[in-house]
């Protein structure tokens, strides 16, 4: 009786072993990385470019939007590249963003100015091909997904139009005259 009971606990330890040793082989699903939300992630030498994703809702301007980390000790101006299907179809462009050493510029941010893209002509969702650059690294052309903001929470995020400044023009600058005589009375 005494070995059956063995064998019996025997055989449930080696069930259980043989059972739970499959967590051994399979693989982690958290060891992947990936983009957890909307945008695009890329890594030019020490910048870092976090869940960028433009809006354009007319498909013609677009905003874009994402985080822009700086690894550095210097800081960088970011050349960011789209091609302008405005003016001259295919020109390129180029805009660029500022990011001080060990800094971080977020694009979409209450109180950070806009990055619109004049002309891209993307409609949501496209890609929008760029090509981002700084200093003497080489750069890197990215896609980023576009969007059309009317999520609620992107619809800050529509691109605003630089208003075109209005020309001033000077007033006349008055010329010296002659001392004014007295009128005889």
């Amino acid at each position: 009786m005494k070995a059956r009971i063995a064998a019996s606990a025997l055989l449930v330890v080696g069930v259980s072993l043989l059972t739970a040793g499959c967590t051994f082989i399979t693989p982690q699903a958290t060891l992947n990385p990936y983009d957890a939300s909307d945008g695009f992630s890329a890594t030019v030498g020490d910048i870092e470019i976090r869940n960028a994703f433009a809006i354009s809702p007319d498909s013609v301007d677009a905003s874009l939007n994402g985080v822009f980390i700086n690894t550095g000790d210097s800081p960088e101006v970011v050349n960011v590249q789209y091609t302008d299907n405005d003016s001259v179809p295919g020109t390129p462009v180029t805009k660029t963003i500022s990011i001080p050493a060990g800094g971080t510029v977020s694009l979409g941010d209450p109180g950070v100015p806009q990055l619109v893209l004049t002309g891209a002509h993307v409609e949501a969702g496209a890609l929008l091909k760029l090509f981002v650059q700084y200093g003497d690294q080489s750069g890197k052309k990215i896609e980023v997904p576009v969007l059309d903001g009317t999520e609620p929470y992107y619809s800050h995020l529509t691109p605003t139009p630089t208003p075109t400044p209005v020309p001033t023009t000077a007033a006349p600058t008055p010329k010296p005259t002659d001392t004014a005589k007295p009128a005889n009375n």
